[in-house]
């Protein structure tokens, strides 16, 4: 979401409020989140939802760590062999993005299946 504000540098309106914004933004952007936060993140979307099913199969993500700051990004690991649907990207960040209450700021994910250590 791309918030809009109207300035005017002439008539020195709404110059401090953007100026805040950005300072706001800023912070946002270069956010670097602790493994204990993202760990409950990853406790509160496995006890708070239903995540949307592919195939009569829940997509779960089961461990997610911080990549870089900057454009933040993530890896987040599931329990699909195969590529994260849009449908559950769109889920997971839209959780993500209200759990820790980051707006307007892009976020990458980066969904890596995680294999089973006990399949062999």
């Amino acid at each position: 979401m791309i918030n809009t504000d109207f300035i005017s540098a002439k008539k020195n309106i709404r110059i401090k409020n953007f100026i805040k914004e950005i300072i706001k933004k800023n912070k946002l952007v270069n956010i670097e989140i602790t493994k204990t936060n993202l760990n409950k993140f990853l406790n509160y979307l496995n006890k708070q939802s239903k995540y949307p099913k592919i195939k009569k199969r829940e997509i779960k993500p089961k461990y997610i760590v911080q990549i870089k700051t900057g454009s933040p990004l993530f890896k987040v690991f599931i329990n699909s062999k195969k590529k994260a649907p849009l449908i559950f990207q769109r889920f997971f960040d839209n959780a993500f993005r209200d759990f820790f209450k980051i707006k307007g700021v892009p976020i990458t994910y980066q969904f890596i299946s995680s294999s089973n250590p006990y399949s062999d």
